[in-house]
């Protein structure tokens, strides 16, 4: 997370708890103090040497230039400190080391301010020191009393603080207070010029009048007047140089002075002055150019007679306009390319961190964000202008910043907002978006639009930013289809802020920067109020502790670290990497669950309450799948469970509740069904087993999940294996498995892992597929085989929910039956035989031709385009037909190839990508079969290459979907 934030800290604060940055508030404050110090140095300083006040009398004036000296003792000796603790930049570099600061002030300022200091601590001694003190170093030094003047050198820092006031003026986005902080700096150069030199020349008559010589102060008779009388005469000769002084003839010094305040008053405050003239000059130029704009503007509308009202409205909008855009355009040469950036995050990162994943890029790809915020354009609206209208096309996203707009859906009521909000997402990531409703200004207002253009070309520098914007993208076109519709704008909106949100706290990127400590592996805990107790509702007759003379076959014995009968109310699991034990937890008895169900005493009606009460991972509330946010895969798994369950007990009903009377299974389908669960010769603890494995299988999938694992085992199945060994209480059910049991449950999920049913059932795989699951179950046993064979259906039941299985209807189950039941053959049959069974005889309930190679690859092009009638094959032999006898050759060969005898090719998600290619009406399945062409021509020649020996399979992983999704 360091390196995330290292980008941006030097910006914001220095990384150094102790050191300050230059440009802190606090450093800008001590610099003020300092200013006005130096300020009443240089007003107290001059007029002490003059008139000769000394600290420690009763004069007011004695009384103010102690309180000045003594706060300025402490305030210069603390400056000290806080220069060895202040940041610098140097060549455009923030240098946050003590070291390196340490050098630069003893450069600099050190050795000057540690003089200053000790002068006047030297001071404070000679002038506080008692009377019977002999004559020593710090008395000497009241007879030096231009030694103190040295206090004015402070006023060379003054350049410094003018120029951070300057920069905080940028800041605050005024160029006339810039103007105006030089205006006051050039006066109060001259009034500080012009206060030394009048105290200066009554010093100079005061000291001839001491000597017992003619002054000016004798010609004009003013030794005995006031202060400050004496003060405005000599003020008056020096801002008036062409009148001499009244100065005796034979006073030579006084002379000469007078020469000098003529000579200073030309250089210095002339030259003060023209710099005053300039800026004001300046100033004027600023408001020139508006001012011309303004008029002709004017000039052009009264021209064209345009009604008065018409002109007012147009002109307070060019007024608010001309106010928002700057008067000069900036000269990109000056700065470099990484101040720019800078430049653009300063004046649009504050709205666009707003919005989700600008948020996150911000946070984990800085310098994205920068490209981005450089991306987006400004538009400046009027009041009732139109930002979009109702059903407009959506060619960019819309962020609001400035001003007041309302929004209108066209249903129900407008409302109105202030403020940052952002429309029209989607527009970046697809063609054809329409805008849900309008938006309109209701004042002066600002937004900026991005482009789905600009937006790529930002992320191309970056593969890992665009790897998290696909996934995003992906996420939030799917939440957005499923957005429910709403009537009133505000309505909508807020759904679609929810949508964006939803997807960003799927992506992994957010993830691993924002971990949710709910989802922690070693912080989940399923802790049920009366676990214990509710188990012992699921115990059977003969599970019941007060039986002691039934022994059950799979009792203690075949299960790790329980000894006795008692124990199977309730176990105890741990989790923990490297042995350490985090925490126990109570797990119920699914044992006398299942053996209820087996011998018929649970009604249907209470199963699935049952079911989430005694496997703690579908508690809808407290399981895995709740803290993990897996409401979609909790209702897949507990109707995979659901209708296994029915499929053993041979309960019709129950399985097909959820399906509709027109696709209602039918009955000679249902005997099909139990032939394969018969097969399968399902016991208890087969039963038990493959719940477990039901119900935990989806968990292997959570984002979440994977995350927080390593790499390599970062696949489903390998994750929940992972599960399995060393996070028990993400699954706590599996402790109440048999050692055979579990061996059951590793063996089916490394088969699950090289050979996808669901694969086949879409011609997604291909002939070897079906001879790595052969090789599977000669080395794993027909036991197994029949454990994998009970999940599939379970697996297969459950793919879309319901109290019971609603995938598994008349429709779905043509095919599934006939998969399940080639594959019935795997071992007595060759795999190609097995394979292509199932394609031939799929053809044959399509009712399709398949009596040639190119008949068979239509075929299995239908099952990867998952048609289920001869309508839907009727659209893909019109895609089919146009393509050349070559590229048909070429996808005859492909789809033909079985990766035995010959060298083929899986193309994963090619089924959704058909699929896609069909609902996309930029994308046809024309296309999409011109583009696979291109695709294996260009594997045939990466294989050459390679050298790739026939009968080789080959996996290429999810190729075009983002493209056409």
């Amino acid at each position: 997370m360091q390196t995330i934030w290292a980008w941006r800290l030097p910006a914001l604060r220095c990384p150094c708890l102790h050191v300050i940055h230059p440009h802190s508030k606090i450093k800008l404050m001590w610099d003020v103090a300092g200013f006005s110090l130096v300020l009443c140095d240089s007003f107290l300083m001059p007029l002490s040497l003059a008139w000769d006040v000394q600290m420690g009398e009763d004069e007011a004036c004695s009384i103010l230039l102690a309180i000045s000296f003594w706060i300025s003792l402490f305030f210069w000796i603390i400056d000290v400190f806080v220069n060895f603790n202040c940041a610098f930049y140097s060549q455009g570099s923030l240098q946050v080391r003590r070291l390196e600061i340490a050098r630069h002030y003893a450069c600099s300022w050190c050795l000057v301010d540690i003089t200053l200091v000790a002068i006047d601590i030297m001071t404070a001694v000679s002038t506080y020191s008692s009377e019977g003190m002999p004559d020593s170093l710090f008395r000497n030094l009241r007879s030096i009393r231009m030694i103190r003047m040295m206090r004015l050198f402070r006023l060379m820092k003054l350049p410094m603080l003018s120029q951070v006031i300057e920069e905080a003026s940028v800041a605050a986005g005024r160029q006339w207070l810039v103007l105006v902080v030089a205006i006051v700096k050039t006066t109060f150069t001259m009034l500080v010029a012009a206060h030394c030199l009048s105290c200066g020349m009554f010093f100079v008559g005061r000291l001839r009048s001491e000597a017992g010589l003619l002054s000016w102060l004798d010609e004009l008779d003013a030794k005995f007047i006031p202060g400050y009388v004496q003060y405005l005469h000599c003020l008056q000769w020096v801002l008036t140089p062409p009148a001499p002084p009244p100065i005796p003839s034979d006073s030579g010094p006084e002379r000469l002075y007078a020469v000098f305040i003529v000579l200073v008053t030309l250089v210095v405050i002339g030259s003060e002055l023209s710099k005053i003239t300039g800026t004001l000059q300046e100033l004027r130029t600023i408001n020139s150019e508006s001012s011309r704009k303004r008029r002709e503007v004017r000039q052009y509308l009264q021209a064209q007679q345009v009604p008065m009202e018409l002109i007012a409205r147009i002109m307070r909008f060019v007024d608010y306009k001309l106010d928002r855009q700057s008067s000069v355009s900036l000269d990109t040469t000056l700065i470099s390319l990484a101040l720019q950036i800078e430049l653009h995050v300063s004046q649009r990162g504050s709205f666009l961190q707003l919005h989700p994943v600008f948020g996150i890029i911000y946070e984990a790809f800085p310098g994205i964000f920068s490209a981005i915020c450089g991306a987006v354009e400004k538009h400046v609206y009027g009041n009732n202008e139109f930002v979009f209208e109702l059903n407009s096309w959506a060619t960019s996203m819309v962020i609001t910043e400035q001003g007041s707009f309302s929004m209108f859906s066209g249903i129900g009521n407008a409302e109105g907002f202030h403020g940052t909000r952002w429309f029209a997402e989607a527009a970046l990531f697809a063609d054809s978006v329409v805008h849900s409703m309008s938006l309109q200004a209701t004042s002066f207002g600002e937004a900026f639009t991005i482009t789905g253009r600009d937006l790529a070309f930002c992320l191309s520098t970056s593969p890992m930013c665009t790897a998290m914007f696909c996934q995003y993208a992906k996420d939030l076109l799917a939440e957005l289809q499923k957005m429910a519709p709403y009537a009133d704008a505000g309505d909508v909106q807020e759904a679609e802020v929810k949508c964006s949100w939803t997807a960003l706290e799927q992506n992994q990127f957010y993830t691993a920067l924002h971990p949710d400590p709910k989802t922690l592996l070693s912080d989940v805990e399923i802790h049920i109020d009366g676990s214990r107790k509710d188990s012992k509702d699921h115990v059977s007759e003969e599970d019941d502790p007060q039986n002691p003379n039934h022994q059950s076959p799979c009792r203690a014995p075949h299960i790790d670290g329980i000894d006795s009968a008692t124990d199977w109310d309730l176990a105890i699991t741990s989790h923990g990497l490297d042995g350490k034990v985090a925490h126990e937890q109570a797990v119920p008895n699914i044992a006398g669950f299942v053996r209820d169900i087996m011998q018929g005493k649970l009604p249907a009606a209470e199963r699935l309450a049952k079911l989430q009460e005694v496997i703690l991972e579908l508690h809808p509330e407290h399981g895995s799948h709740a803290l993990l946010s897996l409401a979609g895969e909790r209702e897949r798994s507990e109707s995979a469970c659901l209708s296994i369950i029915a499929l053993v007990t041979d309960d019709f009903k129950s399985f097909t509740k959820p399906q509709a009377q027109p696709v209602l299974l039918s009955r000679e389908q249902w005997k099909q069904l139990r032939h394969i669960t018969a097969w399968a010769k399902p016991d208890e603890e087969m039963l038990q087993a493959v719940l477990v494995l039901l119900a935990t299988r989806s968990l292997g999938k959570s984002k979440k999940v994977i995350q927080q694992l390593p790499e390599n085992v970062q696949r489903p199945e390998q994750a929940l294996l992972c599960l399995m060994e060393n996070w028990g209480n993400v699954v706590p059910s599996v402790a109440s498995l048999s050692s055979t049991a579990l061996d059951h449950i590793r063996d089916a999920l490394e088969i699950h892992q090289d050979f996808n049913l669901a694969q086949m059932l879409q011609g997604e795989n291909v002939a070897a597929s079906v001879a790595i699951l052969q090789l599977h179950v000669e080395k794993k046993g027909q036991d197994v085989f029949k454990f994998y064979i009970l999940f599939l259906l379970g697996f297969m039941s459950g793919l879309a929910g319901g109290e019971g299985s609603r995938f598994m209807n008349a429709k779905m189950a043509q095919s599934t039956i006939l998969g399940v039941s080639c594959l019935l053959h795997v071992m007595d049959s060759s795999p190609a035989a097995v394979y292509w069974t199932y394609i031939f005889r799929r053809g044959e309930q399509l009712v399709l031709p398949n009596s040639t190679a190119e008949d068979l690859a239509l075929v299995r092009l239908a099952c990867l385009a998952r048609i289920q009638d001869a309508k839907g094959f009727k659209h893909l032999h019109a895609a089919w037909t146009p393509l050349g006898t070559r590229e048909r050759d070429m996808l005859i060969k492909h789809f033909v190839a079985g990766g035995i005898a010959e060298r083929a090719y899986v193309l994963e998600f090619l089924p959704l990508c058909v699929a896609n290619a069909k609902q996309n009406k930029f994308v046809t399945v024309q296309s999409l079969l011109e583009v696979l062409v291109d695709l294996l021509r260009s594997l045939e020649s990466a294989c050459e290459e390679l050298k790739a020996a026939d009968g080789t399979l080959m996996y290429v992983v999810a190729w075009i979907c983002l493209v056409l999704f």
